[in-house]
């Protein structure tokens, strides 16, 4: 997969002076750990939305553009983020609900459900779903381990980092289980791009 070129956080939000810095944290943190090279960052470092799907027979590095991820503020004022990434594979969907927090940088911890997030402003629940050209579509429907950290948070930007985000994947159809999958490292620097929404949703 070839990563976008631009740099959205640097396009779309050139606001305070904070947000420089912030792009060179995020950048570190999806790439300087582990020994990983600088030129291997993740998604280049250059995406909206960049997540590395471990557990498939090879991992899927997804990487979106900032206008191609769909970021709302629902009523109660919680950031809604989709992204959808199509590839002649099929299709992949990851989904994010958490709080709008003032005190950022702050660390969340994911949650099983929608609901625990909307209640709890310290919650964030991820959601991932594939759904092959060839076979039956699974989504997440438990959620264990990993970290992820709000870096900056109000009611036009967003960004942060998560990892080690362990997913068991359901088959939709018939509800078993069918394997695991781990969001390794993402990243996010997001604009608000829709209109406040009046309540939560679950695109699945």
């Amino acid at each position: 997969m070839v990563p976008s070129t631009q740099t959205p956080i640097i396009r779309a939000l050139r606001r305070p002076a904070v947000l420089a810095g912030l792009l060179l944290a995020i950048l570190v943190a999806c790439g300087d750990d582990n020994g990983v090279d600088p030129g291997e960052r993740l998604c280049g470092g250059q995406a909206g939305l960049g997540v590395r799907v471990e557990g498939k027979a090879e991992p899927l590095d997804i990487c979106l553009d900032d206008v191609d991820v769909s970021v709302a503020i629902t009523a109660l004022d919680r950031y809604d983020v989709s992204g959808l990434l199509q590839t002649s594979s099929g299709v992949y969907q990851v989904q994010m609900v958490f709080a709008i927090r003032p005190d950022a940088p702050v660390a969340l911890y994911p949650v099983q459900t929608i609901n625990e997030a909307v209640s709890n402003p310290d919650a964030v629940w991820i959601y991932y779903q594939e759904a092959p050209n060839s076979g039956d579509t699974i989504e997440s429907l438990e959620v264990t381990g990993g970290s992820f950290q709000l870096s900056f948070s109000d009611a036009n930007v967003l960004a942060g980092t998560f990892e080690g985000i362990t997913l068991t994947m359901h088959d939709i159809q018939s509800g078993d289980a069918v394997g695991k999958r781990k969001l390794a490292q993402g990243f996010f620097s997001l604009t608000v791009k829709s209109p406040t929404a009046a309540t939560e949703t679950v695109n699945r």
